[in-house]
């Protein structure tokens, strides 16, 4: 029923957790840019180890990675412990390879003459690069966009570790109504993270079809 739906209890956890996954989502695309166009562009023994770091960290659990960065934050950079740039931190460990793949394709996609020829007209590189390889670029980073955010959208075990005191997003939510056996709280909780991720599934189902219609 309609008394299940505590707006005050709800909204907070739908902002803030559009809040993490868009601020971690564009996090971490932009920090997949620059591994990206060199495993295209300049692949090398060098760029390939720090592109398989990246994956075996995508790989770990969400409680190893969450679970490292409170020993290290807490031993060593206590001020960071409990805050939005460790927490964000997090997202980009266990997400960046999801954004890395999306990015690979779309520069793949983007000859690399153009980019010479933008040199060749006066551009310095990194002009070159994001004004020519990134906008042909971007709708492989709008696909990594959207699968870091569905991805951070339902992520619970670094929210609950890292994020600051108070924080509540929707699936920590979930979770604390579900460890109690309130499946009946816990319910509108669940269905706003399926109806948060309609739009960005659509955008990916679209950027797939015109993939395949190439």
């Amino acid at each position: 029923g309609t008394t299940v739906w505590n707006l005050p209890e709800l909204l907070p956890a739908v902002w803030q957790t559009l809040l993490l996954a868009g601020l971690g989502a564009a996090l971490t695309t932009v920090a997949a840019v620059p591994m990206a166009w060199l495993s295209i562009r300049a692949p090398g023994k060098l760029q390939r180890w720090v592109e398989g770091a990246n994956y075996l960290a995508g790989a770990l659990p969400g409680i190893v990675v969450a679970l490292s960065l409170v020993t290290i934050t807490v031993r060593v950079a206590r001020p960071l412990y409990q805050t939005v740039f460790t927490v964000m931190l997090a997202y980009a460990l266990m997400f960046l390879p999801r954004a890395l793949v999306s990015l690979r394709a779309g520069i793949a996609q983007a000859p690399k003459e153009l980019e010479q020829a933008a040199r060749s007209l006066g551009r310095s590189p990194l002009q070159a690069m994001w004004q020519i390889t990134m906008r042909l670029a971007a709708p492989g980073a709008a696909s990594g966009y959207a699968m870091v955010f569905l991805a951070i959208t339902t992520e619970l075990t670094a929210t609950l570790l890292l994020a600051p005191n108070g924080t509540q997003t929707l699936a920590t939510a979930f979770w604390a109504y579900s460890s109690e056996i309130d499946y009946t709280s816990a319910a509108p909780h669940a269905l706003l993270m399926v109806l948060l991720s309609l739009p960005l599934t659509w955008l990916l189902h679209r950027q797939s079809q015109r993939s395949a219609g190439r």
